[in-house]
């Protein structure tokens, strides 16, 4: 017999995974019921993925603060408070090579 989630219809879901299935498809959900079901957790927003962010400004030189703040919908603020030090050693390199 095949996994009792093979089983489940969209309309037998709860409305959270139903929201979901929407974006990930109804074998994901399924699959994430089996593994994490009952667990809680947290979901965080592309701005708590620092290093991802700083790898992205170290390797993109030629974007702007601005350019790099709308790829990721945050402020320009955010970048500049949160990655100070990169945007300098930036600068510098900038005004070295020029």
């Amino acid at each position: 017999m095949s996994n009792i989630l093979d089983q489940i219809k969209y309309e037998e879901l709860s409305v959270d995974m139903q929201d979901l299935s929407r974006v990930i498809g109804l074998k994901n959900v399924t699959k994430l019921i089996e593994e994490y079901g009952g667990s809680h957790f947290y979901v965080p927003k592309i701005s708590k993925f620092k290093k991802f962010i700083l790898r992205v400004i170290e390797e993109n030189g030629e974007l702007s603060t601005r350019k790099i703040s709308k790829l990721f919908n945050v402020s320009e603020q955010f970048l500049r408070i949160n990655f100070k030090k990169q945007f300098e050693i930036r600068a510098r390199v900038k005004k070295m090579l020029s």
